[in-house]
């Protein structure tokens, strides 16, 4: 709201009374205008997701717009869990800790980004390691 609202909040003088000036002031509000609802509608359309640990196993909790469904995932689902390295192209690399549902349950992988669950980006690979060895015990894993 803020990108759209205080350009013309603050470029108002310029765009009336009309003038000479009126355009270059109408081009730049209306650029500001649309990244604002571009910002606008990635927040409410962009996906989330929200992570929690019922016993053995890992519930997934996805929301986009007006919908929202779960992915159940337990020992029996999950093919490995390992710890990968996402390289920057700027500053240093990060860490994932990358879940991969078994072939054999079509519908997990079909509800996975890039037929993974992913956490987010961690700066240290020893603490990345220690949270893919916290899901493996919580699931009961080896």
């Amino acid at each position: 709201m803020f990108a759209m609202v205080m350009p013309a909040w603050e470029l108002g003088r310029g765009l009336w009374p009309l003038s000479i000036a009126t355009p270059v002031f109408a081009i730049i509000s209306g650029g500001a205008a649309t990244v604002g609802v571009a910002f606008l509608r990635a927040g409410l359309v962009g996906e989330s997701q929200v992570w929690t640990f019922p016993p053995q196993a890992l519930l997934i909790r996805h929301r986009a717009w007006r919908s929202q469904w779960d992915v159940r995932l337990t020992a029996r689902t999950i093919a490995t869990i390992e710890v990968r390295r996402i390289e920057a192209s700027e500053g240093e690399d990060t860490w994932r800790v990358v879940i991969e549902p078994k072939s054999t349950q079509s519908g997990l992988r079909m509800a996975a980004r890039n037929g993974v669950f992913e956490t987010g980006d961690y700066t240290s690979e020893a603490y990345a390691a220690r949270v893919r060895r916290a899901l493996l015990d919580h699931l009961g894993m080896r």
